[in-house]
């Protein structure tokens, strides 16, 4: 067996190297741009790893070990192992698991892999394997005796690198009964490790940007305070498919007068700034609502100041204020809407009612061309044991159809629930009924119960 690739230092080789026909060529520009688009919008750096894996397997190899950095630690995390035959035989499964056992803290640093992953080499390719020489290619007896059982008569081993660093290295293996590698094959299989790595890179990058704006975006979300004769419960979870958070939020804060401020809210957009802006305007808001002013009147406020400083955003809002119960009374729930999907109100038996006699634009376009659209304001009893239930519109993006119809399955799922369903009931079962169908977009449950 020819180790000299090992310690060469130089460019990969070329595509070209070895003349192949236009048959052969075309396929292998097809197979990069397949996995091209199998990997594009990728945002999982796992799952670029696993679509990695399953794309070569067995399409190129009888199976295939991949090693990843952990950008925290500075270690290898445990490798993805592949194999053709794991799931139909049990001698091969049980290989493929002991690698991945054996493989982080096992391997030896003159080993093939971490030559690759220290950049000492571009890459390895063995034509041929001799299983009596496998101790070189990993210095360790378990190693070498787990290689012939999953099959290795040539293997090629090659760097996952991102822009500036090498992040993994990927290895792969034709087994008893395939052909030989070929210097073509290798030029493919550093193509494909070139867009998988670049597609890890990003796919982090995504995930770490991701998870800060979440964290600001929770930040900036208040503590629900403890109030005499109300129950409140709420939560937040952020959209799947965006690549950054939006600007939900929800608010209840206590009034000048005695009453309740209640709000919940969506700034367009999915990034920092509309999460930094959501966080701004629930103070205003707040500042507007404390004298005790009329729920459409404290939106119109609001309106007025994101006009007059060009602040450019566009929001909905539902704002409203509770007056909870007397002794022997009903509490009373006055609100106003500005463009947001009207909140629920559900009855102690079950019953669930739809809030949409208050109306209005949204936040940012009521002075656009000197129009006006004044909101309305609406009042409703709410009876003891009754809850308030109020959302963002990403709950309605987990159900297909027109918004009206969106709604109805909203407020059907909660009738469901049956009487008596607790405020944390109502919102734990909204949440996992996003989480469940995959939310379009952020998704915001307020719910104020009265005692």
């Amino acid at each position: 067996m020819n180790l000299l690739p090992l310690h060469r230092r130089g460019p990969p080789p070329s595509r070209k190297a070895v003349p192949v026909g236009a048959e052969t060529a075309g396929e292998r520009l097809a197979l990069l741009s397949s996995f091209t688009r199998e990997i594009t919008g990728t945002l999982d750096p796992e799952g670029v790893v696993a679509l990695l894996a399953h794309f070569v397997v067995p399409r190129l190899a009888s199976w295939c070990v991949l090693h990843t950095v952990d950008e925290d630690t500075g270690q290898l995390k445990t490798p993805t192992v592949l194999h053709e035959r794991a799931s139909s035989d049990p001698g091969i499964a049980l290989a493929v698991e002991r690698l991945r056992e054996l493989a982080p803290e096992r391997l030896h640093e003159d080993g093939p892999i971490w030559q690759v992953l220290r950049g000492d080499v571009p890459h390895v390719f063995v034509e041929n394997v001799q299983f009596a020489e496998l101790a070189l290619l990993g210095t360790d007896a378990a190693l070498a005796e787990v290689a012939p059982v999953l099959g290795l008569t040539s293997m090629i081993i090659v760097p996952l690198s991102a822009r500036d660093r090498i992040i993994g290295a990927f290895g792969i293996a034709a087994g008893n009964g395939r052909r030989r590698y070929t210097r073509d094959d290798l030029a493919l299989v550093l193509d494909l490790a070139v867009r998988a790595g670049l597609m890890i890179e990003n796919a982090g990058l995504y995930a770490r940007e991701r998870n800060a704006a979440a964290i600001l975006q929770r930040g900036l979300l208040p503590e629900l305070p403890v109030i005499d004769g109300v129950e409140l419960r709420a939560d937040y979870v952020p959209a799947m498919s965006h690549s950054e958070v939006g600007g939900d939020w929800y608010d209840v804060f206590p009034l000048a007068d005695g009453q309740v401020g209640i709000a919940i809210g969506d700034v367009m957009g999915h990034d920092f700034a509309a999460a930094t802006t959501m966080g701004s305007l629930r103070y205003v808001l707040r500042s507007y609502a404390w004298p005790g002013c009329a729920p459409d009147q404290v939106l119109n406020q609001v309106d007025e100041l994101v006009h007059g400083m060009s602040l450019g955003l566009l929001a909905t809002c539902i704002y409203g204020r509770l007056t909870p119960p007397s002794t022997g009374s009903m509490a009373t729930f006055q609100y106003a809407n500005a463009g947001h999907p009207p909140p629920l109100l559900v009855h102690p038996d079950g019953r669930v009612d739809t809030l949409a006699a208050a109306h209005g634009v949204m936040i940012g376009v009521q002075n656009v061309g000197g129009a006006r659209d004044p909101r309305s304001c609406a009042s409703v009893s709410v009876p003891r044991g009754g809850k308030i239930v109020c959302f963002t519109d990403g709950l309605l993006d987990a159900d297909d159809g027109e918004l009206d119809e969106a709604l109805e399955q909203v407020r059907a799922s909660i009738w469901q629930l049956g009487p008596g369903a607790t405020c944390a009931r109502i919102v734990d079962h909204l949440i996992t009924r996003a989480r469940d169908t995959v939310p379009l977009d952020d998704v915001a449950v307020l719910v104020v119960g009265v005692d």
